[in-house]
């Protein structure tokens, strides 16, 4: 699975969890037009089995749709509201619009299609009884729903937009021109097994000289860097009780993994056009918070809280910001009112060491471009 499609699953279900606490899952709350319990609606959206519902995050509250499929009463009462708008007052326990997810105070806009802007107009089509019957409930939010709501959807939004970026950059795209000890010519003619086998040996000594020296010698720098800066700039050595240590192989999958997920990101990074005291801001950020993860073992190190307002303008203002912590590892949680990343107790040290070291990388490319 490629990283951008991680990242859309984790923040879709986290969308689903704000919306499922929006709609409660047994929440008594709300009346019907009668008291019987055998009526019922199909299930899909918010996770309410008879009923077919889902809400939509508008400003200060949210849309809730609710599809009643056979003939019976509908387990709520409707009352005259404020501007004359037909609003909830009453939900019958363990009935139908209970189970559907209806609350007390939810205001009727739309039966059918059609917009209602009376009491009387909704009224008037209930009568009918008309079924299949699709309704429109307009719910306001509190304040702590509002902000998660608008969080989720920020979220949403940005990921949108990274997509569109990931998807339009240079195929092998870095965050400067990268030359293989492997030639174009090789590369060319890839459908020869010996020139494949030749071609995957020398990819395989390039990653461990890679790993060996700490940094790409076939990768030219942004600036001068030279080698013996980029080695000094590397992390301070590994403590043995924090973290998943996956040994040989596997290690090195997950950190090479990592590293090509990070250089999307600092590509975006490097390009930002917050300018270079907010780009040197954002990765001094970050270095100290995967230094922290990878050198203390207290587990507050191992949560961000994105509504933290240093957080906020040092690394998710910033293009590549949040991606590279997502690409470390942690991931979107709701945590009661807010948005937090959390990094799991289990989570794999190699990943967070390859988020460091190419930070690191840039910290020095910087620093050398300045001078």
């Amino acid at each position: 699975m490629g990283f951008m499609d991680d990242m859309s699953k984790r923040i879709s279900a986290f969308q689903a969890d704000v919306e499922k606490s929006i709609m409660g899952s047994k929440k008594k709350c709300g009346h019907v037009l009668g008291s019987k319990s055998d009526n019922s609606a199909t299930a899909s959206g918010s996770g309410h089995k008879l009923s077919e519902s889902t809400t939509e995050p508008k400003a200060q509250s949210t849309i809730v749709r609710v599809r009643f499929t056979e003939a019976g009463t509908l387990g709520m009462t409707v009352s005259r509201g404020e501007k004359n708008l037909p609003q909830v007052t009453t939900v019958h326990r363990e009935g139908v619009a209970e189970k559907a997810g209806i609350c007390k105070g939810d205001i009727v806009t739309t039966l059918n299609g059609e917009e209602i802007d009376t009491f009387k107009k909704c009224m008037d089509i209930l009568k009918k009884g008309e079924r299949p019957l699709e309704i429109v409930f307009s719910r306001a939010l509190s304040e702590k729903e509002a902000r998660r709501v608008a969080q989720a959807k920020a979220a949403l939004e940005r990921d949108g937009a990274w997509n569109r970026r990931v998807a339009s950059r240079p195929q092998g795209g870095k965050l400067a021109n990268t030359r293989n000890p492997v030639s174009s010519t090789e590369e060319a003619n890839l459908s020869n097994p010996e020139t494949r086998a030749a071609w995957e040996a020398a990819a395989q000594r390039h990653a461990e000289q890679t790993r060996e020296l700490g940094y790409d010698p076939y990768k030219p720098l942004l600036t001068g860097t030279s080698a013996s800066s980029q080695s000094a700039s590397r992390p301070p050595p590994q403590k043995k009780d924090e973290g998943t240590r996956l040994g040989g192989n596997d290690e090195s999958k997950d950190y090479d993994t990592a590293s090509t997920e990070v250089q999307v990101a600092l590509q975006a990074l490097a390009s930002s056009d917050k300018g270079t005291e907010a780009q040197e801001a954002c990765v001094a950020t970050l270095l100290k918070l995967l230094d922290n993860v990878l050198n203390k073992t207290d587990e507050k190190f191992r949560r961000v809280r994105l509504a933290n307002a240093n957080i906020q303008a040092k690394i998710l203002e910033i293009e590549g910001g949040l991606e590279i912590l997502i690409a470390a590892g942690f991931q979107l949680q709701p945590d009661g009112d807010e948005t937090i990343l959390q990094l799991p107790n289990n989570f794999s040290r190699p990943r967070c060491q390859a988020s460091y070291d190419a930070l690191s990388e840039l910290k020095s490319q910087f620093a050398s471009s300045s001078s």
